[in-house]
């Protein structure tokens, strides 16, 4: 489904935002978004194997 590209952006950059308000340390953001893309990438691929 379509929608489901706008709600990873979204979430993204909610992610992104809230690292910048706790002040969390740069590469760990980076780190947490990357393996979160991962995540949701192999998740999407299963999903449409079925």
């Amino acid at each position: 489904s379509r929608a489901v590209v706008p709600a990873i952006g979204f979430a993204a950059a909610y992610y992104l935002v809230m690292c910048s308000i706790f002040g969390m340390d740069k590469g760990v953001c980076i780190v947490g978004a990357a393996s979160f893309g991962i995540a949701v990438f192999v998740g999407l691929s299963l999903l449409y194997r079925k």
